[in-house]
């Protein structure tokens, strides 16, 4: 009767998988997305959380207890089997109600072996088309997908992913979105973030963050700011991120070069307008850039390729989209923001709101 009237009152004990530098991201060292936010989320409302992390270096294998959260950090180099058996081990003592598997192909799979296992019950996340990134591995992606049949609770960050799901699993998907982490990305004074990276303070600087890659369609984004410059020279273009072998970045651009967690949302305060430039590709259709969100949350003007993903995360702008792969298009979007006042997006979702979500869905099941 006590659990009928108060639901999700009742603490549960929740064990996540995930890998430990999702997005090159070291989640014992900073927080980071929804890997960190959701299971810190859920453990305010009440919930036993335990996080394994799983690392590809050698000698990472260590506990600890930090922000209301156990943290479980094995290595799977040079043997995977030892990791395997320490999740088992942890996985029989701790006797989870869900098992979530975040992050990876892999821990989906093994998230929903594990309860098969030990008779609880599992949630598989995705925030990506995974067999995007390694479209040969016919097998990983099928015994994925069969996950996603066996498992109680299938959650996704957008609609995309969600109908992938929907078509490959025949399962109902939940949307838990994307969201900017709280911890740095609001507005700031543009002039004092320049200062922090030697910008030229009068310049009209236009921001790309990410990779730097011809798969996400960097190219247009050089041609288009070319274009946007033999109008004016002082527009000048800012990047940060990895840049792929073989590609040229243009004399004209700034580049950062890798910036570390705590100095990017003064980067991307930095400049005039963001740009999220992708393709309509098996990886762009179902990405839900955390560049736009963060650019978003801070204030920004924005402008972002159109994929299905992008067109539902600036539902209400559309102003701000324009087609893949097409330069002209790009300058001219760019042209038209440049010539708005900074923007602010209401409703932008929040990770407190997607642990209600998560929190719901473990009450009802």
């Amino acid at each position: 009767m006590i659990e009928a009237c108060f639901g999700s009152i009742m603490k549960k004990r929740i064990l996540f998988l995930c890998k430990r530098r999702p997005q090159q991201r070291d989640l014992l060292k900073s927080p980071y997305g929804r890997f960190y936010y959701l299971p810190y989320e859920l453990s305010k409302l009440g919930h036993e959380v335990t996080i394994a992390l799983f690392s590809h270096n050698k000698n990472e294998n260590c506990s600890s207890v930090a922000d209301g959260i156990s943290w479980h950090s094995m290595s799977t180099n040079p043997n995977p089997i030892s990791a395997y058996f320490e999740i088992r081990k942890l996985t029989k003592e701790l006797k989870p109600d869900w098992i979530v598997g975040f992050s990876d192909t892999y821990y989906g799979i093994l998230a929903v072996s594990l309860a098969k296992t030990f008779k609880t019950r599992s949630i598989l996340d995705a925030y990506d088309n995974y067999a995007a990134y390694i479209p040969w591995a016919k097998p990983l992606h099928a015994l994925w997908f069969r996950a996603a049949r066996q498992a109680d609770i299938l959650t996704a960050a957008g609609p995309s992913i969600a109908d992938l799901f929907q078509r490959e699993a025949g399962r109902k998907t939940t949307i838990v979105p994307m969201s900017a982490d709280p911890s740095g990305f609001y507005f700031r004074d543009r002039f004092k973030c320049r200062q922090m990276f030697n910008l030229p303070a009068d310049a009209i600087l236009v921001g790309y963050s990410g990779a730097i890659s011809n798969s996400r369609d960097i190219r247009t984004l050089f041609d288009a700011v070319e274009l946007l410059r033999k109008d004016n020279d002082n527009i000048r273009l800012v990047l940060s991120g990895r840049v792929d072998a073989g590609i040229s970045i243009p004399k004209t651009a700034l580049n950062a070069g890798f910036v570390a967690t705590d100095k990017l949302p003064y980067l991307i305060s930095a400049v005039d307008v963001v740009a999220v430039v992708n393709k309509n590709s098996s990886f762009g259709i179902y990405s839900y850039p955390i560049k736009l969100y963060e650019a978003m949350a801070s204030g920004l003007r924005v402008v972002a390729s159109q994929t299905p993903a992008t067109k539902w995360i600036l539902a209400n702008h559309s102003e701000c989209l324009v087609g893949p792969e097409d330069p002209i298009g790009l300058s001219q979007r760019l042209q038209q923001a440049l010539a708005q006042p900074p923007s602010a997006y209401e409703g932008l979702p929040n990770w407190q709101d997607g642990a209600r979500i998560i929190d719901a869905l473990i009450d009802s099941n």
